[in-house]
């Protein structure tokens, strides 16, 4: 049987930004032209060609649940089947809930954030993102089989395509149950903030490198008042939105200024990185530079906030505290930092004096009377 999709050439799978758009397009599964050149399901018994099809509550369906959007079958929070003898013209798409093809799927599979069971054919391609896969000794695949950080148990036949596994170098969690399938979401979560802070943090230290540094100079010395200004800082903001939000014109004001804030907030941040970065590197006997130095200041944060959260509920729980503990030991006194070294433009007790006015000029003596 011919296929109507083409396959990718191996190399051009192999290749890391195909991955990384295979993961981000996930979601959108794909392009709906393919199943609109599918053929037309047959007949029911007892019609002829050209009919329309008998209606009604006791009509067998295809899916257990999902919404059929542009030719795809798309399950989100919702579990889909494709039962056995049956045959899905088209795309299915599951997002945080199970699939299960037990029949015939004619376009590509999906699964994002939930677990894949595969007992049939999938004549097109399979994509599983953040999931267990599981394949029958029957399960086979036309085209390819995509998995990125999930797991695999069992191998299908695949036919006119290749395997491409990224796997998660630990999964202790099984993504076939909600609670499971809430703990992936919330680990995602913390990743990528975690990745978009540390971006945030290399874009400050590159647009202001020195300010950082003095920041990180006061860090030791003036930490203890830093924390009691940061707190007032913290509490300025919040009555400073509450005030804007009750005016309602002032709202577009308050997104502003809670961006001000969020600039302000890791400067200070980048600085204290910044100085626990340098104190590491001068135990291993090295002068790191700024960015080195945040890196290395910046991991053992994130690590004690995001590794708990692969563990469980008390994962969980150990990342919340740590969490707590990162807000309140690094994110107040970074703010109370910035207010007293003026945005990291002078140290802290060194202002510069005013300019004293110069002495007046003594105007010179008379000269002496004539003698008579």
């Amino acid at each position: 049987m011919k296929l109507s999709k083409e396959t990718p050439s191996a190399s051009a799978l192999k290749a890391p930004w195909i991955l990384g758009v295979l993961a981000v397009l996930a979601l959108c599964a794909s392009s709906p032209a393919s199943s609109a050149v599918e053929a037309a399901p047959p007949a029911p018994r007892g019609t002829t060609e050209g009919s329309a099809p008998p209606r009604g509550d006791d009509e067998e369906r295809t899916f257990d649940l999902g919404v059929d959007v542009r030719g795809a079958q798309v399950g989100v929070f919702q579990d889909v089947h494709v039962p056995r003898g049956e045959t899905r013209r088209g795309d299915v798409v599951c997002i945080f809930g199970n699939a299960s093809i037990d029949g015939e799927v004619t376009g590509d599979v999906v699964v994002i954030g939930g677990s894949l069971r595969i007992a049939g054919t999938v004549r097109h391609d399979v994509v599983a993102v953040l999931s267990s896969v599981s394949f029958a000794e029957e399960a086979e695949i036309g085209h390819d089989f995509v998995n990125v950080l999930g797991t695999i148990d069992g191998r299908a036949r695949v036919h006119h395509g290749e395997t491409v596994n990224i796997p998660l170098f630990f999964h202790p969690v099984d993504l076939r149950t909600p609670l499971a399938r809430l703990a992936g979401i919330l680990v995602w979560s913390f990743l990528l903030l975690t990745v978009l802070k540390f971006l945030v943090l290399l874009l400050i230290a590159a647009l202001a490198p020195e300010r950082v540094r003095l920041l990180s100079e006061q860090a030791p010395t003036s930490y203890l008042l830093a924390f009691l200004v940061g707190l007032g800082g913290y509490i300025g903001v919040l009555v400073a939105h509450l005030l804007l939000w009750i005016t309602v014109i002032g709202i577009p004001l308050s997104g502003l200024l809670f961006l001000a804030f969020l600039v302000v907030k890791w400067l200070g941040v980048a600085g204290i990185y910044h100085c626990v970065g340098r104190s590491i590197g001068r135990l291993f006997g090295k002068d790191l530079s700024l960015l080195p130095a945040i890196l290395v200041g910046f991991l053992p944060f994130a690590l004690l906030v995001l590794v708990p959260t692969f563990i469980g509920g008390v994962g969980f729980l150990f990342a919340l505290g740590a969490r707590i503990l990162f807000w309140l030991f690094v994110e107040i006194p970074a703010v109370g930092l910035v207010i007293l070294t003026r945005v990291g433009s002078r140290p802290r007790g060194k202002d510069v004096p005013w300019p004293t006015p110069p002495l007046p000029i003594a105007a010179p003596p008379p000269p002496p009377a004539p003698e008579p």
